[in-house]
């Protein structure tokens, strides 16, 4: 009986980030939603698509640490696997991760990140994310050896994301870039 209640209170959970998610005020829920949320990511051994969605939604709320924690057994769980979706997913851990590292100055915490992106094969379907991937390492780069070659890497990735059609990505990681080089 007392699992039926903590399975109805996971199910209003699901259901209360679901229909942020879908009206996009994730940020909104109440303050009690989001540690319950987190809480619950922390006890996850089985990151599925929906798990996966709900933790990408939540790191630019939940602390450098949480996010460090979470996403290291996110990467651990996944790392290997060669279903493109899923490495889509790790991908995108691993990107808002890094550009959280990066707007805190946390840079000494980006090895293990961009270490476990780099086992992931790059192919059509992951050329957006490992393009990002190539900008934000290069920014790590940058900042602990300020080397111009790493400037032009990121200059050139931003110029990627002109080239196949995705302006507002170049502009945004052009203004990224502006504000933590």
């Amino acid at each position: 009986e007392n699992s039926d209640i903590e399975n109805k209170d996971k199910l209003l959970l699901l259901i209360d980030f679901n229909l942020a998610d879908v009206l996009n005020n994730v940020a909104e829920l109440s303050d009690t939603k989001k540690a319950q949320i987190k809480n619950w990511l922390f006890e996850q051994d089985d990151f599925d698509e929906r798990t996966l969605r709900m933790y990408i939604n939540f790191i630019p709320i939940y602390d450098l640490k949480s996010n460090l924690k979470i996403g290291k057994k996110v990467a651990e769980k996944l790392k290997g696997t060669t279903e493109t979706r899923k490495q889509e997913e790790l991908l995108g851990v691993i990107i808002n991760i890094l550009i959280v590292c990066i707007e805190q100055g946390a840079y000494d915490e980006t090895g293990y990140f961009v270490q476990a992106a780099e086992h992931i094969r790059t192919v059509p379907k992951l050329f957006f994310y490992k393009n990002m991937l190539v900008f934000l390492e290069n920014m790590i780069n940058e900042h602990f050896d300020h080397q111009e070659e790493y400037v032009a890497k990121c200059q050139w990735a931003i110029k990627n994301f002109d080239l196949l059609g995705m302006p507002e990505y170049g502009k945004e990681a052009e203004r990224f870039f502006n504000e933590y080089q």
